[in-house]
């Protein structure tokens, strides 16, 4: 897999097996880390499975690209994401917008994570602190009991572009990209 995603907390390694050749992109800044955000020994566990692994110090995008399938959306690799907060993606297996998906990631390839470099900014990682705000339901525990589903799908259905919608798209692109 190719996945560029923010916050990778603890537990996420097992949350997100990545396997030997996938590229993951992370927020490893060293206030993400002092936030706990991002636990670098999660990092470590990925590193020693043959997983490539760079930073971006203001990443905040969430991309998932397996195979041929990619998913865009909300969700970090985080407990708050798995137990908390309502999350949304976009799955499509539209091969265009995979191919994108996973030229985003690879542009964001750069600096990269050592083990070494990894394990030196587990001095600097803490827990997360306080209760994720914004969030109403019953507390249990550490969980939130969400006063909605959480988890919604949403159908989305291709149509084609008439001239018109061409024409903007194909002025409008090298604006986007720039």
């Amino acid at each position: 897999g190719d996945v560029a995603v923010a916050y990778f907390g603890q537990g996420a390694a097992k949350r997100l097996p990545l396997k030997r050749g996938s590229r993951l992109v992370v927020n490893m800044s060293l206030p993400t880390v002092k936030a706990g955000l991002t636990h670098p020994g999660e990092l470590v566990a990925l590193l020693r499975r043959g997983v490539e692994i760079h930073t971006v110090n203001n990443l905040h995008a969430k991309v998932y690209v397996f195979g041929g399938i990619a998913l865009i959306g909300s969700p970090n690799v985080s407990n708050s994401s798995a137990n908390k907060l309502l999350e949304a993606a976009l799955e499509t297996s539209r091969s265009e917008q995979v191919r994108e998906c996973r030229e985003f990631i690879h542009r964001q390839l750069g600096d990269e994570v050592t083990e070494e470099r990894a394990k030196a900014m587990l001095a600097h990682w803490s827990p997360a602190k306080g209760p994720v705000t914004g969030i109403k339901g019953k507390k249990q525990g550490d969980k939130v009991q969400a006063s909605h589903n959480r988890t919604w799908v949403v159908h989305v259905h291709d149509a084609d572009f008439d001239e018109v919608d061409t024409t903007a798209a194909k002025s409008g692109r090298p604006k986007a990209r720039s």
